[in-house]
């Protein structure tokens, strides 16, 4: 999942790729206090190094979570 698959306003995360097609998952008080912290998290640490804030800050594009497999 990708920040913008987060749906702040409706509290739900969209997954475009699911195996029955896509579909909107209901995001409980914690998922949200979770992904808001995280959020946060990356945000301070991208103004650590001097990182870019706003619309294109890494807290706003990009995965989530940079997985490989």
């Amino acid at each position: 999942a990708r920040w913008e698959d987060v749906d702040w306003e409706h509290k739900v995360l969209k997954l475009r790729d699911a195996k029955a097609g896509g579909r909107r998952v209901p995001l409980g008080p914690e998922a949200l206090d979770t992904l808001q912290s995280l959020r946060e998290a990356i945000r301070a640490r991208s103004l650590k190094a001097g990182g870019l804030v706003g619309e294109s800050a890494p807290a706003e594009a990009g995965p989530i979570f940079a997985l490989s497999y």
